[in-house]
């Protein structure tokens, strides 16, 4: 009997954290002998309906992020006994009850935090990429520090600059700050940052070095261990997944400097602890990784692929027995809610959007007004000197007409014409 078949559905740009998460979950699940798994790259709806012609699934994990896949909803199913399992990579403790709202039958959320209680909701630990291949190489001899991401709100390279002063007489500070195909194309905001940083650096035994490159999975991994420690000084920024970024630190090998941020909720508690309100990174340089060896242990892709598994018996079991059929009814009708309500959802995007661009075209209707009444108030303006200009002339004219003075000069000027022709 040939196994079941599992399709994993990622999306096409790299230049992407989700996209590299995604694809560690795959690699780890792809070792399955129990479980046969496609993976399959998409864009768009009509990607997704050639894949599911040409694979003929019978399970479908999407790794889901709303930003990156929204162009692939809805998708039909061809056979309504096909499950979907959306890998949720963005998820806090808030949004555990909202998962319902979207489109999927089950929920895979790879966060050791959450906890799940029964339903259609599996947990498993972060996907850590392969130890670094020169994990035994021997950190820098001089003080380096490393840290890598994207340029969206909140990631504190700045304030990562700034401590590195603070700390160090003499150090080497190594950014990696790359464009994102989704939220930063055009590196306007990686340069942003990078500029900021620059501007802060004062003390001459401290230099920076920032590069813009996309490190592939080895390059990046190279990058990370050329560091004496890496370093992330994330912002609060509560309600929000775990960092991605964390994962490929953890893979390097080097110690690790954090700010308490709830990205990093995962590594609260540590001991010792790796955060910089607890002890300073020359602290936590000089106690090197051993806590990080059981976490390693603890997150490996056995692990994850055991608890795919684990999913997969429990959603893939006989069709002919009673709990699947009850099981797919519930789904099916979830599932026609869930269509619903992304249809009403989408028709609620569209007025908002066309409500955007009327309130753009009033406030551009007001700023049109505005000018044209600035340019009234100054016409009335002008109107109201050149009357008072008027009827000061008026006045001065009123007042030589009635002036006698013109009956003594006029005979005057007579008689100086006069003179002038006779001593001609």
């Amino acid at each position: 009997m040939e196994p079941a078949k599992v399709l994993f559905l990622n999306h096409r740009r790299s230049a992407c954290g989700v996209y590299e998460f995604g694809y560690s979950i795959y690699e780890a699940i792809a070792q399955s002998k129990k479980y046969s798994t496609v993976y399959v790259e998409v864009d768009s709806a009509d990607d997704v309906a050639a894949a599911l012609r040409h694979h003929s699934p019978t399970l479908i994990l999407v790794n889901y992020h709303p930003y990156t896949t929204r162009a692939w909803f809805p998708f039909a199913l061809p056979d309504d006994r096909v499950s979907v399992v959306g890998i949720i990579h963005e998820i806090s403790p808030e949004d555990l009850e909202r998962l319902n709202t979207l489109p999927f039958d089950y929920f895979m959320v790879h966060d050791p935090t959450l906890k799940v209680g029964e339903g259609g909701t599996f947990t498993s630990v972060r996907p850590l990429p392969p130890l670094a291949a020169s994990s035994s190489t021997p950190p820098p001899e001089h003080p380096t520090i490393g840290s890598f991401g994207f340029a969206t709100p909140g990631k504190g390279f700045e304030a990562l600059v700034a401590r590195a002063q603070l700390e160090f007489s003499e150090c080497h500070i190594r950014l990696n700050i790359p464009f994102s195909s989704f939220f930063d194309a055009e590196g306007h905001e990686a340069r942003a940052v990078a500029d900021r940083c620059r501007s802060l650096l004062w003390k001459p035994g401290v230099s920076l070095d920032i590069t813009h490159d996309y490190l592939e999975q080895e390059q990046l991994l190279g990058f990370l261990q050329g560091n004496s420690i890496n370093a992330f000084f994330y912002e609060p920024q509560c309600s929000r997944g775990l960092s991605s970024a964390l994962d490929w630190a953890l893979a390097a090998g080097r110690p690790l400097a954090l700010r308490k941020a709830d990205m990093f909720r995962h590594l609260f508690g540590t001991v010792p602890s790796p955060f910089v309100e607890d002890r300073s990174m020359k602290e936590i340089m000089l106690d090197g990784i051993g806590w990080q060896v059981q976490l390693r242990q603890d997150w490996s892709a056995e692990r994850i692929l055991a608890d795919y598994e684990w999913m997969f018996d429990r959603l893939l079991p006989e069709e002919d027995s009673f709990e699947f059929r009850r099981d797919l009814a519930a789904r099916r009708r979830l599932r026609g809610l869930q269509s619903s309500l992304g249809a009403r959802e989408g028709d609620l995007a569209g007025a908002f959007v066309a409500l955007q661009k009327r309130n753009e075209e009033i406030q551009e209707c007001r700023e049109e007004l505005a000018e044209a009444y600035a340019s009234l108030q100054k016409s009335s303006q002008d109107n109201d000197h050149l009357a008072s200009d008027l009827q000061e002339s008026e006045k001065v004219r009123g007042a030589l007409l009635s002036s006698t003075s013109w009956r003594i000069t006029k005979p005057l000027r007579w008689l100086g014409r006069l003179f002038l022709r006779i001593t001609r």
